[in-house]
């Protein structure tokens, strides 16, 4: 079961435990034209060997004004200090999880998997899943840091 913890509160947790990544994940992309909108859904944070390890849930939601429903796109990105002290970002490819003109190609399995998991394998390696509320993971990821 994942906490109930808002997501301003594991913000600030994250920034304590990796400074700086506060403003990374507390930016929030708009556009104009074709609307945008990007934002973090989850952020949980780990120590794995010597490095402090953050991971967040990211979903993009776009529509037109005109026509057209919304779209949402749905990944994970890992972030950890890289060898030079700057924040390293490791993302993972983003997967339509729903169709803006056409509910068929909607990922139904997927749409409810809001939260990220954060486990250690091995000093320099963890898992990143996408998980739902009750802990259940969606895609998981295998990811070496360097």
């Amino acid at each position: 079961m994942k906490t109930e913890k808002r997501l301003e509160e594991k913000i600030i947790e994250a920034e304590e435990f990796l400074p700086g990544v506060e403003k990374i994940l507390k930016r929030v992309s708009e556009r104009g034209g074709k609307q945008y909108r990007e934002h973090p859904t989850d952020v949980e944070h780990l120590r794995v060997g010597e490095h402090n390890v953050v991971a967040a849930k990211w979903e993009s939601r776009y529509w037109n004004e005109f026509k057209g429903g919304v779209g949402t796109n749905e990944w994970v990105a890992l972030y950890h200090f890289g060898p030079e002290g700057d924040i390293k970002k490791i993302s993972t490819n983003e997967i339509r999880t729903r169709d803006q003109y056409d509910s068929r190609f909607d990922k139904r399995d997927m749409l409810y998997h809001d939260y990220v998991s954060l486990e250690a394998l091995a000093d320099d390696k963890v898992e990143v899943a996408w998980a739902n509320k009750d802990g259940k993971k969606g895609p998981t990821y295998t990811i070496k840091l360097e």
